[in-house]
């Protein structure tokens, strides 16, 4: 008697390799490949041959690529999960942007109309473009200079961590 060949697949989308398991009369299994014979040729290997006769070829091609389907939809939905991650994190910081410029005093003293500019703002590119603005305005009223905003910014961040302590 001859060995056993069970679960003949192909293992590759061009259907050129069949991995197999190989059965000895012994009862000891193997994994065995084998290289598919150029046109599917019989009499130059003999597994390949045997794979022919007891088993479905058409049937071995289908499920190699029902696979590979399977495995480009995961590789597309898991794209498109990290694509809607990054929105999702792009979201979130535009939201805490905005927020954050509602806490100063001279964004919350600006006119409606400015306001609804900040919250439609699509992008931080264009918040900031418009914060920039605002920003730039604000300190030629008040004659400062960048350092004198950033000490401005230090104690409004320090009388409002002041605040939350009492």
């Amino acid at each position: 008697m001859t060995e056993k060949i069970k679960n003949p697949e192909y293992v590759d989308l061009e259907k050129t390799r069949v991995r197999f398991k190989l059965i000895q009369e012994s009862g000891i299994e193997s994994v065995a490949e084998l290289t598919v014979p150029k046109g599917k040729q019989r009499g130059l290997n003999k597994y390949w041959d045997r794979i022919m006769d007891e088993f479905d070829i058409e049937e071995m091609r289908r499920k190699r690529n029902e696979i590979e389907a399977e495995a480009r939809m995961k590789r597309k939905h898991e794209e498109e999960k990290r694509r809607n991650e990054g929105k999702m994190v792009s979201l979130r910081e535009l939201f805490d942007a905005k927020t954050k410029a509602f806490e100063l005093p001279y964004i919350q003293d600006l006119d409606t109309e400015t306001k609804s500019a900040i919250r439609r703002a699509p992008n931080l590119e264009v918040l900031n473009f418009i914060l920039n603005d605002i920003t730039k305005k604000f300190m030629e009223e008040n004659n400062m200079e960048y350092n004198d905003h950033l000490d401005y910014l230090d104690d409004l961040e320090e009388e409002a961590e002041n605040s939350q302590e009492n």
